[in-house]
């Protein structure tokens, strides 16, 4: 490995609020990663996939002190022919110009136990299978974790279904690890708020993510009975109004949900687009019958070819 490669390592990002829960995922996923394979973390937006990589590769760093831990986002990775620069930047190695991009990353890493962490890969879901697949071939010590909203069907790959935040309620308001995220997360935003008697009978209204709920704009008012009470404002809400809220009354999205839903929009092929434009038109979610009327797609599409995204 070269010296590069090593004052890359152990880089990982890092966050202003702690890591809650999921202790069984991580114990899980500690058991499933391992040389030579790839580990693909996988779920929808939102439900906390780049956080429990994080998480993984921050206590495997720990605990196995010889292995190098590298972190490499891809959102920003527009074009398959971007992602070995990419993947060099994220383990030190910087220009692959002349070089075949392959037999230089497989020369950098070499053959010293590492993890190689890869953030949203779905989008370069082929070139990716391809490339890791060779990485894997030339660095036996190498273990590869990445987070995806689809499996991505390479060799050796491990999916591992990222469920929703759980965890056993507890104390006398029955406090779950979903509560507990939002509090986090809210207490940015107003440190005096607190779980009280008065909103916990509105704890299994936070939305199963617990995170983005927190995020919005709505986390301000700081009441889970709030956010119960505006699910559609919520799921029907745009960007683009001045103030806190549209001429029609819905709030626009929070930067984070934006987010989401832009880079979904960003990897949808055309046809798909036509049709989430066509199921646009409803207001609270349409039957079958008539989603699939409007959009002339199948439920089969719409389920496996959509949702997915």
């Amino acid at each position: 490995m070269s010296v590069e490669a090593k004052l890359a390592a152990d880089r990982l990002p890092s966050y202003l609020t702690r890591f809650v829960g999921r202790e069984a995922e991580i114990a899980q996923l500690e058991t499933m990663v391992e040389p030579g394979g790839l580990v693909n973390i996988c779920g929808v937006g939102g439900l906390g996939k780049t956080r429990l990589a994080i998480e993984l590769a921050r206590r495997w760093s720990a605990d196995k002190l010889r292995t190098y831990v590298y972190w490499v986002p891809l959102i920003g990775v527009t074009s398959p022919t971007e992602l070995p620069r990419a993947i060099g930047q994220g383990i030190g190695l910087h220009g692959l110009a002349g070089e075949e991009p392959l037999r230089a990353l497989v020369a950098t890493l070499g053959d010293a136990p590492a993890l190689l962490v890869m953030d949203n890969c779905e989008h370069i879901a082929a070139e990716y299978g391809k490339l890791v697949t060779g990485l894997l071939a030339g660095c036996p010590q190498l273990s590869v974790v990445a987070t995806s909203r689809t499996p991505l069907e390479v060799d050796n790959e491990q999916v591992f279904a990222i469920p929703p935040l759980g965890g056993e309620p507890r104390g006398d308001l029955g406090e779950t690890d979903a509560t507990d995220l939002f509090i986090d997360h809210a207490a940015v935003l107003a440190p005096s708020y607190a779980f009280t008697a008065a909103n916990a009978d509105h704890r299994q209204d936070l939305p199963a993510g617990g995170r983005l709920a927190a995020g919005h704009r709505i986390g301000r008012e700081l009441d889970p009975r709030t956010v119960a009470a505006r699910p559609a404002d919520r799921d029907r809400s745009r960007d683009g109004c001045p103030g806190s809220q549209c001429r029609s009354g819905l709030s626009r999205p929070a930067p984070q949900q934006r987010a989401v839903l832009d880079r979904s929009w960003r990897w949808l092929g055309e046809d798909d687009r036509s049709v989430l434009a066509g199921l646009a038109v409803f207001v609270g979610g349409p039957t079958r019958e008539a989603a699939e009327e409007v959009t002339g797609a199948s439920m089969t599409r719409l389920r496996h070819s959509l949702s997915d995204r």
